[in-house]
């Protein structure tokens, strides 16, 4: 009793009449209107969940279209980057080969440059010894062709020259030169006169020559005695002079003095050689 009951509380019943006083009835149960609505209901809320997709799609569709647009071109200026840097990479291999290839060249440059200048520094060198090989030929002809110097004294054995000494100052080309003139006569009587002393470089160049004090010379002595040195000796005086401007060499021929009396005789002409002597007189 208590199901029936139940039953007809969840139950409808539906009469119909129809003609002839038909009558027709149908038993409506809950169960029979709730399942229609929940149909009617999932398909509107399903409806609505489509609807509200195909929105958002439409709505993020131009978005979508952008991003795709802002990738594609990404992806376009990427490849791009990596053409470019590959051919930035492929002209700087070049670069630095050329580079290289300059480098080299440069050295070859420098080795032909300082090659040229040794040609040419030794060129010159060959150029200066020919010129003083013509130098020295020309004056050995010079003096072979000329008259011999006369080489005999006036009055011999009045005055001595000692202990000649020689300083050569490379810095300012001088001779700074000294030595001891004796007077040789027994009854130590005064000896009065002038003198002149002559620096040869080279014997065989006149030209290097120089003259203490400076005059000229002619057949390699003095011509005008008044122009020497003047000197008064009783036993000895020490004589000293400098030659300037004289030629820059290692070595020095000689040293020649000349010593003439008042009256212009020629009373002595001693050459001493400076080879040997001159190595402790620097």
């Amino acid at each position: 009793m208590d199901h029936d009951k139940k039953r007809k509380e969840k139950s409808w019943t539906i009469l119909v009449i129809g003609d002839k006083e038909r009558i027709r009835s149908f038993e409506i149960t809950k169960t029979f209107i709730v399942i229609p609505l929940v149909i009617v209901l999932g398909l509107l809320i399903g409806t609505g969940i489509f609807a509200a997709w195909q929105f958002h799609d439409r709505a993020q569709t131009p978005l979508q279209m952008e991003l795709a647009y802002k990738l594609k071109s990404t992806r376009n200026t990427l490849k791009t980057i990596k053409q470019e840097n590959s051919d930035l990479m492929t002209r700087v291999q070049d670069l630095e080969g050329q580079l290289t290839l300059a480098q080299q060249n440069q050295n070859t440059l420098e080795i032909i440059r300082q090659e040229n200048s040794n040609l040419k520094a030794r060129v010159q060198t060959l150029k200066d010894q020919l010129a003083s090989a013509e130098k020295k030929l020309k004056k050995t002809l010079t003096a072979k062709t000329s008259p011999p110097a006369d080489t005999v004294v006036d009055k011999p054995y009045m005055v001595a020259v000692e202990n000649l000494k020689t300083s050569f100052d490379r810095i300012n080309n001088a001779c700074i030169f000294s030595f001891t003139l004796k007077n040789k006569k027994e009854d130590n009587v005064t000896i009065s006169g002038r003198s002149f002393v002559v620096l040869k470089p080279d014997s065989a160049d006149s030209e290097s020559w120089r003259v203490y004090p400076k005059f000229t010379l002619k057949n390699g002595r003095p011509q005008n005695f008044r122009r020497g040195e003047r000197f008064s000796i009783a036993r000895f005086k020490t004589m000293k002079g400098k030659f300037r401007k004289i030629p820059i060499q290692d070595s020095y021929d000689s040293i020649t003095v000349f010593i003439f009396s008042n009256d212009g005789a020629l009373i002595l002409e001693e050459e001493i050689d400076l080879k040997n002597a001159m190595e402790g007189n620097r």
